[in-house]
């Protein structure tokens, strides 16, 4: 019940005008995560996905990359995402 009262006696305005925005960085980019590990094993990925799928599927490397990121570098779980994306194109 008092965080309700002290809720309703904040001043917004106040609180507001203390922020500053610093908290936030506008300018974050995942990219710069991505080590020269990451972006080798990136790159050896999508060229087993690419042999895996075969010349017939016609898919972004950023796409792959991007499941391949998302699946911990799992090939198998790669292109059956991508294979499962394409099936409901």
């Amino acid at each position: 019940m008092s965080r309700n009262k002290s809720l309703k006696t904040m001043e917004l305005d106040d609180e507001l005008d203390e922020y500053d925005g610093t908290e936030y960085d506008d300018d974050y980019d995942a990219s710069d995560e991505v080590t020269a590990e990451d972006k080798a094993r990136l790159q050896e990925g999508v060229g087993q996905v690419r042999s895996i799928l075969g010349s017939s599927v016609h898919i972004d490397d950023k796409d792959i990359e991007d499941s391949l990121w998302h699946y911990y570098y799992d090939i198998d779980k790669t292109v059956n995402y991508i294979l499962r994306k394409l099936s409901t194109i």
